[in-house]
């Protein structure tokens, strides 16, 4: 039975403690995963979630964590993103197809409709 739904932000607390413990964690327990992208402004995450974003874009690495997403993957373990728009607006589409292209199952994205309401509404 699968009921573990973890969370990670990415790059938290480094890339080595990080992938070491995604290298151990028990992925026939796992329903399905969430990775948080650090964000510049993570202002709807809680104070201790919103900690982990510290470490910055900057120690995200694509080549150490796509083993894992496609690890996962192959697991059919569904993976979904935890992403700001204000962090992927200028690059929304490249994102997505990004995401997609590492079989992700879905974004959240916690400040679009609280933020970016009137953005959506000047495109009708």
């Amino acid at each position: 039975m699968r009921n573990l739904i973890p969370y990670f932000t990415l790059g938290y607390p480094d890339n080595e403690t990080l992938t070491h413990f995604l290298d151990i964690i028990p992925a026939d327990k796992i329903n399905y995963i969430e990775f948080g992208f650090p964000s510049n402004d993570p202002r709807y995450d809680g104070p201790v979630i919103r900690k982990t974003h510290n470490v910055g874009n900057s120690n995200f690495s694509d080549e150490v964590y796509s083993k894992y997403f496609e690890y996962f993957h192959k697991k059919n373990i569904k993976m979904y993103s935890l992403s700001y728009y204000s962090d992927i607006r200028n690059r929304f589409d490249s994102f997505i197809d990004c995401l997609q292209e590492r079989n992700f199952s879905g974004i959240i994205i916690p400040d679009l409709i609280i933020d970016y309401f009137s953005e959506g509404k000047e495109n009708n």
